[in-house]
Order: structure tokens, then sequence, then C-alpha cells
């Protein structure tokens, strides 16, 4: 996942607020940390999946992204309802997804199908499940009357969330794109940077 920096979090937040406020939106729907997720995967513990991933963050240059207006997602189930803004795809978050696909996937994991390269569909989650369509209905009419947001999201570190089901869950380790992917060199006199 990408979390994203103090504004973003906190526009999020806010915009989540107002839906719960305003739209009636149940605050169990919340959605977990603000992040862009890159890839879900399962079957891969958080060691064995940070030591594939820090080579793919180190070897990739910050760079920034995009975010504009609203999207929805829906399921098999109608509790799967869920409200998000979308995610431009572009050249550097398409290498960066499919590196972290391709390194989990030869560290023994498993991709989560809605996360493949030809499906995955980037995005910051604002209202994850726990939503009727009455409630959905009632949050886009609040929504349309009000400005779309259009983001300038830096990405310049990923982290892992553990495999399997993160709804809710805290990130984890954080690696910063671009820099070494081993411990922090050793200089004379036994002092590291």
């Amino acid at each position: 996942m990408v979390p994203l920096d103090r504004s973003h979090v906190q526009a999020v937040d806010h915009l989540v607020d107002a839906l719960v406020t305003a739209a009636g939106v149940p605050a169990a729907a919340r959605s977990s940390e603000a992040h862009i997720t890159v890839v879900a995967y399962a079957g891969l513990p958080g060691g064995p999946a940070r030591r594939a991933v820090a080579p793919v963050a180190a070897a990739t240059a910050p760079f920034t992204t995009h975010a504009h207006g609203y999207g929805l997602f829906t399921g098999t189930d109608p509790a799967d309802l869920s409200l998000h803004v979308p995610v431009v795809r572009s050249g550097p978050l398409d290498a960066l997804h499919r590196a972290a696909c391709d390194a989990l996937v030869a560290a023994g994991a498993e991709i989560a199908g809605w996360s493949a390269p030809g499906a995955w569909s980037p995005h910051i989650t604002l209202v994850d499940r726990n939503l009727d369509p009455s409630q959905l209905g009632a949050a886009v009419a609040w929504l349309a009357r009000r400005p779309h947001p259009s983001w300038c999201v830096t990405v310049d570190r990923v982290a892992l969330a553990g495999s399997g089901q993160t709804r809710g869950r805290r990130h984890g380790p954080v690696l910063r794109l671009g820099a070494p992917a081993g411990p922090p060199p050793i200089h004379p006199e036994g002092a590291s940077t």
C-alpha cells in the first residue's frame, strides 16, 4: 500500500466525516487508514514479503500520481458496496504495481484476482462496505453537490499490510522508494546513517 501524506489523510478524513454526518453513512463503514492499495496478496508472511518487496522499493524512484473524482465498487453481496476516489494509472504507478506483483509471486504469494495487473483499479477508499443501496444513494447525491477532489499524491514509500484480509488494520513496515534495500551502510568508526 502507499500510505498517504498527512494533508491527504486529513482531506480523506474530512470528506468521510462529512459523509457520515450529511449523508447518513454509518460510522462503521469508515475505511481503514487512508492509502492506495498497490497489491493484495495471500500466502506469504510479513518477513518474506518485506524481503521480496524491498528491492522493488529500492529500485523505484519517487513519483507523483493523481486521484480525481468519485467511484464505487459493488460485489456479490449487497454489503460489498464501497465508495472511493479513483487513482489515475500511470507508467510509474503501473511499473511499481507490476514489479511488486512479480516479486511477491516469485516469493510464493498468491495475488488477489482483483489486484492482478490486468484487473487492478487503484483507488483511495472513502467508505468501505456496510452500506446499503439507499445509504450509497444518499452519499452519492451529497457528493454530487460538492466539488470533487483532484489530488496530486506523492508516492515516495510503500508499506506492507500483511497478507489476506487486512481491512481495518494499520500498516506495517514502511519502505522508502529509491532507498537501499539492505541494512544502512556502516561508515568508518562503526557509525551508521
